[in-house]
């Protein structure tokens, strides 16, 4: 029974913490992201970010230069075998404000992701993205 009892109350600790980040009061205009959040976060209380400007990383797969959507992993062989339920989408279709000219550069790469996070009708995504890049390769030598 202790080990439940805190279980729940980390749990509640996590939750508290995840609520005290996105509250900051930013405005609409302001391009900085709301949260600094992991990816585990998003896919696994995704209502907690509905409509939240986040930055987030993760394993970029499936972009290419005809299209500006792909998706974000947790890890390289969750993208290897397109394992969607670790997964986010990214959608830069709609966004007027998108720095993005090739998407094919990032496929298959670490990157660092800033933009509007939805969660609709059990669909994960990222739009509106203003910041896109490839972080640098750490070697674990």
């Amino acid at each position: 029974m202790k080990y439940i009892a805190a279980l729940r109350l980390i749990s509640v600790s996590i939750c508290l913490s995840v609520l005290a980040s996105c509250s900051n009061g930013r405005g609409d205009s302001d391009p900085n992201p709301d949260c600094y959040c992991s990816l585990v976060q998003l896919i696994a209380t995704p209502d907690l970010y509905d409509g939240k400007k986040v930055n987030v990383m993760g394993i970029a797969f499936g972009l290419d230069h005809q299209r500006d959507s792909g998706l974000l992993f947790l890890t390289r062989e969750d993208g290897l075998v397109l394992n969607t339920a670790n997964s986010v989408l990214i959608d830069d279709t709609s966004s007027e404000n998108s720095k993005t000219k090739d998407f094919s550069q990032f496929d298959g790469k670490h990157i660092l992701i800033e933009g509007v996070f939805t969660y609709k009708d059990d669909l994960r995504q990222i739009n509106d993205i203003w910041r896109l890049e490839i972080l640098p390769r750490v070697d674990s030598n």
